[in-house]
């Protein structure tokens, strides 16, 4: 098939786009073209490998520069946030709730108390010491200032740069760390469109997307929040090298997909399952070369072979 001359209408970001496809296949060098043509939209990419300075005309941020302390905000949404970003239990979330009753603040405050706490049975003292052990890395001299403060003013950026924001996560070395500033960001910025809402709509992008939405240990206010924050003019770019390692919820819930070359067997599956795509289709996408995509969206009837430029 020849590939052809597209279009995605730029209203059609707010139904939340997805781009897949195996590493070097040009996903990456894809998105970047959408976030720099749709200029009307407020833009953050999260950018998890530090490569989108180099393909957009952009402002990067620094994440030490923008730090996100999650122990002031609403109390239940910071446990849930927890529970899904690091993994607590039931009795670990049980045992910070009450320390966060008596004490918000900073995470020294709350390691502090968490180490003079008064255990009243056996459970709860071992749930108190993992908990420590789970938040010790939040405490790391590197890491320390990510998560201190009165809280960053990155959401009011937003509204203010004409420029799309980069969110540079790969200084932050530690995946478990950088997994959970970007799941604190991303929540932030859902919340603040949902309850106070920003200017112009607004694009972002998450990059790595499976290690947020992933099939086996999808974060549950990210996952949840998909279908409702496009009402409140929010449109999502995830952008994953594997369909098989996402949640089935973050493809069906993407209008425009972008297909470049998968190799594995188990990805073709998924995605001739979920696009319902013609054989003529199926058969070329192990072998398109790197740009090539398909894609399939509203404006067209059927998946169309294009070439991003």
């Amino acid at each position: 098939m020849v590939p052809r001359k597209a279009v995605i209408p730029s209203k059609q970001l707010l139904q939340h786009t997805i781009i897949l496809g195996a590493t070097g296949s040009g996903k990456t060098f894809t998105c970047s073209r959408i976030v720099e043509r749709a200029g009307e939209y407020s833009r953050i990419v999260v950018d998890w490998h530090g490569e989108y300075s180099d393909l957009i005309d952009g402002v990067e941020i620094n994440p030490y520069d923008y730090p996100i302390n999650p122990f002031i905000r609403d109390l239940p949404e910071t446990i849930e946030v927890l529970i899904d970003a690091i993994g607590l239990t039931h009795p670990q979330a049980y045992i910070l709730e009450k320390i966060l009753t008596q004490s918000s603040g900073s995470i020294d405050s709350i390691m502090a108390r968490l180490e003079v706490f008064s255990d009243e049975s056996a459970w709860m003292r071992e749930s108190r010491l993992s908990l420590i052990r789970k938040l010790s890395p939040l405490v790391r001299e590197k890491y320390r200032g990510l998560f201190n403060g009165v809280d960053n003013d990155l959401l009011g950026l937003i509204d203010k740069v004409r420029k799309p924001l980069i969110v540079n996560v790969s200084v932050i070395r530690d995946p478990f760390i950088r997994k959970l500033y970007t799941v604190l960001l991303l929540k932030n910025i859902f919340m603040h469109g949902i309850n106070e809402g920003f200017k112009r709509k607004v694009l972002v992008v998450i990059e790595e997307a499976q290690n947020l939405l992933g099939r086996d240990n999808p974060v549950g206010v990210i996952s949840r929040m998909l279908a409702e924050i496009r009402k409140f003019g929010i449109g999502l770019i995830l952008v994953s090298q594997s369909p098989s390692s996402l949640l089935e919820d973050a493809m069906k819930n993407t209008n425009t997909k972008i297909i470049h070359t998968l190799k594995s067997s188990l990805d073709l599956e998924i995605i001739n399952k979920i696009l319902y795509l013609p054989p003529s289709i199926q058969k070329i996408i192990p072998y398109m070369d790197v740009g090539e995509a398909i894609l399939q969206s509203k404006t067209y009837k059927k998946p169309v072979v294009i070439r991003v430029i």
